[in-house]
């Protein structure tokens, strides 16, 4: 997701739907990569979540809708780094120097925001806990982060920057099979890592589930094989008709992770919220057509020019997150309930667009 002033950026290519030296810029990607960090705000802000339970328990359903409605969001942000990822494969002469530039950028965000959380954020907390109260919240935070080294090498200092860590991941994967003339092995190695995750997360209550002690939804485990079924869609012509295609997979994907769901919960007592199932593979596929469609619905010049900037929200909305929170405490009210996201992703944006002003800032969200 680097600037539209960095026509050479790998990682603008991997994330952000830019590969300007074959295709110009497909602007329904980045119009469906806002609506996907909506999305993804929405399940971070838990609108309509237990804190209104009290109040109307059609609150909770709703709840458990809207979250686990919105589970495409990070799928599809990793089925287009991989299409990306190979259509800047396929136009480079320096494969591997490729790779590795786009994992250090990467790595880049990741360091910088892993550093940029260990302030802390919740302003009612720290407001409770006195005059030092960022202090003995960020002294908790640390603490509480080393005293689990595998969610610290899975999460790093906020739980959302799993997605950046995963991405490694897959990318490494991909990078190495590639290197060694294997990548139409890369979909296999994924759905076998995908099959060992669903065993050991929402399947585990069944009889043909696992107990695995990580979280299956972070390294290499989860986004593989959506990386690798990004790579493939490169081998397929697109074409407009994918907007209609994709939203019929998108559909299909979407009930029948409702009814996973539901058949988990009623007989094995899964609890109901799932960061995915096989429902949500499909889900993440069919977003992905509909965005790879270009279609004319889809365009527009307003929409691409924030959705470029899809990477710095998704970072930064936590900041605001963890800010915000606290009001939830005093007002449990519908409205809120529909403002809380709404101003999470105002102010990220806000946020993201101020520091992209920054040439040394704008490494880190662009």
């Amino acid at each position: 997701m680097l600037s539209e002033n960095q026509p050479d950026g790998p990682t603008n290519a991997v994330l952000s739907g830019d590969s300007r030296n074959t295709v110009e810029r497909i602007k329904s990607v980045d119009a469906c990569r806002l609506i996907a960090i909506i999305a993804v705000i929405a399940i971070h802000t838990d609108p309509f979540g237990p804190q209104v339970l009290g109040q109307d328990v059609r609150f909770g359903q709703l709840d458990w809708f809207i979250d686990q409605f919105s589970r495409f969001a990070v799928p599809f942000f990793f089925v287009m780094a991989g299409y990306f990822w190979a259509v800047k494969q396929r136009e480079s002469d320096h494969q591997w120097r490729t790779s590795a530039k786009t994992a250090h950028r990467i790595a880049l965000v990741l360091a910088a925001w892993s550093l940029i959380y260990l302030v802390p954020f919740e302003v009612v907390k720290m407001w409770h806990l006195g005059p030092l109260g960022p202090l003995k919240l960020a002294y908790w935070n640390l603490t509480t982060r080393l005293a689990d080294p595998l969610a610290l090498l899975g999460q790093s200092t906020k739980v959302h920057l799993w997605f950046l860590i995963a991405l490694l991941w897959s990318l490494g994967i991909a990078a190495v099979l590639s290197k060694i003339g294997r990548l139409n092995a890369l979909m296999p190695v994924g759905a076998v890592l995908f099959i060992i995750a669903l065993l050991g997360k929402p399947y585990a209550d069944t009889p043909i589930g696992m107990s695995i002690p990580i979280e299956l939804r972070d390294g290499p485990f989860f986004g593989t094989v959506l990386f690798a079924t990004g790579v493939m869609l490169t081998r397929v012509v697109r074409s407009t008709s994918w907007l209609y295609k994709g939203m019929l997979v998108f559909t299909v994907g979407l009930i029948c992770q409702f009814f996973e769901l539901y058949v988990l919960w009623s007989r094995f007592g899964t609890f109901p919220f799932q960061d995915f199932t096989i429902g949500t593979y499909f889900m993440g596929l069919g977003f992905s057509m509909v965005a790879l469609s270009n279609h004319l619905l889809l365009q527009g010049e307003r929409l691409s020019a924030v959705g470029q900037y899809t990477l710095g929200i998704y970072a930064v909305h936590f900041v605001y997150v963890d800010m915000l929170s606290g009001v939830g405490r005093f007002n449990t009210s519908p409205t809120w309930q529909v403002a809380y996201p709404i101003a999470v992703f105002v102010f990220s944006v806000g946020t993201v667009l101020l520091m992209a002003r920054s040439m040394k800032l704008r490494q880190i969200v662009a």
